[in-house]
C-alpha cells in the first residue's frame, strides 16, 4: 500500500494509504470508528498473514487524531504478556462484543483440513490492539474445529440470570474435517463454557448467514455441497432454546438463494427494526471451490416488527441506498400497484 501523500514535517497531514487489498475468505468487524479485516487470501485458500488491518471509516476521516493521522493501520500481531497470537487463516469468523473481536475457526489452507483449537477464542483488544485469547473451562465440551461456518457475538449472557455476565459467542455451521455440519454453539466469555443448542433444519451447510436480533438467533442461506440455499429464514428464541422455527419466502418476494452473504440487523431512526440481506454467492463455479462461482449484487430487508415482510432496496439516488422502505418496482407490478 502506498501513501498518497506525505506528512510535512512538524504539520499533521492525514495520510491515505486505505487502498484495499484484493482479498476473500477473510473476516470484517466494525469497532467505533474503524473497520478491521483480519485473514484470507489472495490465492484459493492460501492465508496471506495474521496481521490486523484497520482502516478508518468515513465518519472518523474528519476528526483523526495525532495518535492515528493516517486512515489505514497495519497492525502486527502481538500478544498481551508476550503470549501466542492467531496463526494466519482463511474461512474463519470474527464476532464483535463491546471494543473486541473475537475470531474463530478457519483453516491455513486448500488442502488442509480445519484448525483445531480445541474451542479457543482469539480475542483482539482495539483498545490496546493487541491479542488475547480465552480457552474453553476444563469440564466444558466445544465445538470442532471449522472452516466457512457463521458466528456472531451479543452482550446478552444467557448463564448469568442477572445480566451481569460478559457476553455470548455463536458459532454455527460450517466445513468440518469431513463433510458439512449443522450444529449451533453458544460459548460464555464469563463462565468460558460451551454450550450446544439445538441443530438447525437441515440440511448441513457452509457459508450460512447468523445475526442476532431481537433476542433471537437468525440464519439464511447456505451451501450443502451441491447448491446453494434458500427459501425460508430461520430462528431460534434464545429465551427458550428448544426449537428452531422458520418463516417461508415466497418465490420472487425474498432474497434468492445464496451464500457466503452478509446479513446483519438494522434499527431505523424511528426505531424500526430490519435484518438486511447483502450480495453472496448464487451458484458454485465448476472448478469447486477452489474458484469462486456467480454472485448476487442486491440488497433485502426483513421487517422484524409490525408486518414481517421482505422488501428489495431498490435505490433511486446514491442517498436513498441506506432506505429499506424503497420496494422495487418489480415488486410493485407484481402487487398490481
Amino acid at each position: 500500500m502506498s501513501a498518497e501523500t506525505t506528512p510535512l514535517k512538524g504539520t499533521l497531514t492525514k495520510v491515505h494509504t486505505s487502498i484495499p487489498r484484493a482479498l476473500s475468505s477473510h473476516s470484517l468487524a466494525i469497532v467505533g470508528d474503524y473497520a478491521y479485516v483480519f485473514g484470507g487470501e489472495q490465492q484459493a485458500r492460501s492465508a496471506v498473514d495474521n496481521s490486523m488491518h484497520a482502516y478508518a471509516l468515513p465518519s472518523a476521516s474528519e476528526r483523526l487524531s495525532a495518535a492515528f493521522h493516517s486512515d489505514y493501520d497495519h497492525i502486527v500481531a502481538e500478544a498481551e504478556g508476550g503470549g501466542p497470537v492467531p496463526p494466519q487463516r482463511v474461512g474463519h469468523t470474527a464476532a464483535t462484543v463491546g471494543t473486541c473481536i473475537y475470531i474463530f475457526g478457519g483453516r491455513s489452507g486448500l488442502h488442509a483440513g480445519p484448525l483445531e483449537e480445541h474451542g479457543r477464542v482469539w480475542i483482539f483488544k482495539t483498545q490496546s490492539r493487541k491479542w488475547t485469547h480465552l480457552d474453553p473451562a476444563p469440564t466444558s465440551p466445544f465445538p470442532c474445529g471449522r472452516s466457512y461456518h457463521a458466528a456472531v457475538g451479543t452482550d446478552a449472557s444467557f448463564k448469568d440470570a442477572s445480566g451481569g455476565g460478559a457476553g455470548t459467542i455463536f458459532v454455527h455451521a460450517g466445513c468440518a474435517a469431513k463433510g458439512r455440519l449443522n450444529d449451533t454453539w453458544a460459548f460464555d466469555l464469563a463462565s468460558r463454557i460451551w454450550t450446544k443448542l439445538p441443530d438447525a433444519p437441515p440440511p448441513p451447510r457452509s457459508g450460512a448467514m447468523l445475526a442476532f436480533a431481537r433476542g433471537m438467533l437468525w440464519r439464511f442461506g447456505g451451501f450443502d455441497g451441491a447448491a446453494e440455499l434458500g427459501g425460508q429464514l430461520e430462528f431460534l428464541d434464545m429465551r427458550a432454546p428448544t426449537q428452531w422455527g422458520s418463516v417461508p419466502i415466497p418465490g420472487g418476494q425474498g432474497p434468492g438463494a445464496r451464500s457466503m452473504a452478509g446479513m446483519q440487523p438494522m434499527i431505523t431512526a424511528d426505531g424500526k427494526e430490519f435484518l438486511i440481506v447483502f450480495g453472496g454467492e448464487r451458484c458454485p463455479c465448476a472448478k469447486g471451490r477452489s474458484d469462486s462461482g456467480k454472485f448476487w449484487g442486491d440488497v433485502w430487508a426483513y421487517a422484524l416488527n409490525g408486518a414481517s415482510s421482505w422488501r428489495e432496496v431498490k435505490p433511486d439516488t446514491e442517498e436513498d441506498w441506506a432506505s429499506p422502505n424503497r420496494i422495487s418496482e418489480r415488486q410493485q407490478k407484481a402487487a398490481g400497484r
